[in-house]
């Protein structure tokens, strides 16, 4: 069996500065032999790595001279480090820079407190060793690179840019250190910290989550090769001068997946940049197809959670579009009752995609229905013309009633020309500019916040009931936390003064991972964990283990609801929320969890918050923020 590696691949490049040329230098790294027999009894082929990374350079405008390369017994911790001072970190403002390593990686103890399952990702230089578990020489910790790579971002500054790729053992969270990440090396971090304005923007390629191992295996006829390099030199290949950083990534992804289901690549910075150039919009959310299921029905990264509803309606596109007007979808879809579930759902498309141009491909939801829900909203106003008008623009909106006028939750009032959306507690929940010429943004911006509304109200009361992914989920508030204190529920605490702390702990006989939701009394939902900066991958915690103390301050008074989330596999719903599905493999438990209802007061409100699942859990804290 072939050992795992690391190959560690981290670019570095950037757009052009307003003040003239940028210079393009790099410093490629490849380790195939070590001084250790840990590491050295299977070489490595590294020395290709970096030949093809010249190679690749080269054809991007890199100049030979402005190309250093360290190999084997040159590439020790000190060589490595005197490089990056001597070469990499002479660049100047707006400059382009790219480093590159192809090696070994381990994990050894964190020795700062700062990450969440208590260890460092490391990479292994030439004379790089471990002789006990505590006792570490020449290893290059994620923190050391985090703060060398920082250090070139603040000198290359915003005019730069910065691209990061790890293709590694242990690779995801490869440059911790960094600013933004872990700010004060502190017990207790406040989450969403920020980083500082003037660092060049940064793109970060990693070949394997924290806890995973990367292996060399054959890809070609007669090649053998680390797959995230084999796959960022196979994509460069194809890419133009329209493909942006998050295009790259997704066909990695995909190229990696042919090979291996048992390393999962991550990537982590400003996605909407152009390979070596500027930025450009953000497309708006958009899915990712996992699976064809049929001809034409296939398998969505995205569900309830994401904010889909059966009856939806879909547009498929190629990718990389960003302006859905002047494009022409491969397809038009909508989202089935069966087969959905949570975070994922099943689409019947009006025709075939080839698979290969399917699973590439931008999927946006075009009409939402909100199908199964019952929202009671009162529509209120002396212009009777006006208000038919408003209910013809909802009308697609199935979860709607507004005839009735008894006990309404929203109160939707044409006031002065104004449309004012409130609950029945009265708090604002949205407003616009209203006119009989309105154009559908408006409008779109409404059904927008009546759909979060609903979205809100679901996680609310989302609860799995008997879950073999079971954690204690505590909260106190305090500037000192206190060991073993927790409370679940009528915690109060100051907005912008006190701090509540947020711990996690593993009770089942599994490894888990945990995100955390906050639903605010506005019904907004946002995501506190991960925080930015962070992996889902980071918030991995062993049976037993507990997370470190996550503190957090809240901006405005009312009830804040948090949701603790725990799957046996990562989740990101930093984008997916109320907006955007993600993409992986396989179907999961969720897809039969929304066959019930239940009512209250004997309406219906659409699919069940109480589930039996063996593959998720989900806890609740209420906070009471005052001024």
């Amino acid at each position: 069996m072939k050992r795992s590696i690391i190959p560690l691949l981290v670019i570095l490049w950037g757009i052009q500065p307003l003040h003239g040329q940028a210079r393009k230098i790099a410093l490629l790294v490849g380790v195939g032999e070590y001084i250790s027999e840990e590491y050295s009894s299977e070489p490595l082929n590294a020395a290709k790595g970096v030949q093809l990374m010249r190679a690749t350079l080269l054809g991007q405008g890199f100049l030979d001279r402005d190309i250093v390369i360290l190999t084997n017994a040159d590439a020790t911790r000190e060589g490595i480090q005197k490089a990056f001072e001597t070469h990499l970190l002479q660049t100047q403002q707006g400059d382009i820079t790219v480093f590159y390593f192809y090696g070994h990686g381990t994990q050894i103890q964190d020795n700062n407190n700062e990450e969440t399952d208590g260890l460092d990702e490391a990479l292994v230089p030439y004379d790089g060793q471990r002789s006990s578990e505590k006792n570490h020489h020449n290893l290059i910790r994620d923190d050391d690179l985090g703060k060398w790579v920082e250090a070139l971002r603040r000198r290359t500054r915003s005019e730069g840019q910065v691209l990061v790729v790890l293709d590694a053992c242990h690779a995801g969270s490869g440059l911790r250190g960094m600013a933004g990440k872990t700010g004060k090396q502190d017990k207790y971090k406040l989450i969403g910290g920020s980083e500082g304005t003037d660092l060049a923007p940064f793109v970060a390629f990693y070949s394997s989550m924290p806890h995973q191992k990367s292996i060399e295996m054959p890809v070609e006829e007669k090649e053998h090769f680390a797959l995230l390099s084999w796959a960022f030199f196979k994509a460069m290949q194809q890419a133009d001068s329209s493909t942006t950083f998050r295009g790259l990534f997704e066909q990695i992804a995909l190229r990696m997946a042919t090979k291996s289901r048992k390393q999962t690549p991550q990537f982590e910075g400003d996605q909407d940049m152009l390979i070596f150039g500027g930025n450009v919009p953000p497309p708006l959310p958009y899915y990712r197809a996992v699976t064809p299921l049929g001809p034409q029905e296939i398998l969505l990264a995205g569900g309830l959670m994401q904010g889909l509803h059966a009856g939806d309606l879909v547009s498929v596109y190629p990718p990389e579009t960003r302006d859905t007007n002047a494009a022409r979808p491969l397809a038009t879809g909508e989202v089935m009752e069966t087969g959905l579930g949570l975070l994922e759902s099943t689409v019947a498309l009006d025709r075939p995609i080839p698979e290969d141009k399917l699973l590439s491909a931008w999927i946006f939801v075009t009409q939402r229905r909100f199908s199964g829900y019952n929202l009671n909203v009162r529509l209120e106003g002396s212009n009777e013309e006006a208000l038919n008008l408003i209910r013809g623009r909802l009308a697609d909106m199935v979860a709607l009633d507004m005839g009735n006028t008894g006990d309404a939750e929203l109160s939707l009032s044409l006031e002065k020309g104004k449309l004012i959306l409130v609950s029945a507690d009265g708090d604002l929940i949205w407003e616009g500019r209203y006119s009989s010429n309105q154009s559908d943004p408006m409008f779109n911006s409404l059904r927008a916040a009546l759909g979060n509304y609903l979205q809100a109200q679901f996680l609310r009361g989302l609860e799995f009931d008997g879950s073999s992914f079971h954690a204690d989920f505590r909260a106190q508030v305090g500037a000192k936390p206190k060991e073993g204190a927790q409370a679940r529920a009528g915690l109060t605490i100051r907005m912008q003064k006190d701090t509540a702390f947020l711990q996690v702990i593993n009770r089942s006989s599994k490894p888990i991972y945990y995100t955390i939701l906050d639903i605010d009394a506005r019904n907004v939902v946002k995501v506190l964990l991960p925080a930015p900066g962070w992996f889902p991958a980071d918030f991995r915690l062993e049976p037993g283990a507990e997370s470190p103390l996550h503190a957090v301050r809240f901006n405005a008074p009312g009830r804040e609801v948090l949701k603790l989330i725990t799957t046996p596999a990562p989740i990101d719903l930093r984008e997916t929320v109320a907006t955007r599905g993600r993409f992986r493999k396989g179907r999961s438990f969720f897809e039969n969890l929304f066959e019930q209802t239940y009512s209250v007061d004997g309406k219906s409100r659409g699919p069940s918050g109480k589930y039996k699942g063996n593959e998720a859990g989900v806890e609740t804290v209420v906070l009471e923020v005052v001024k």
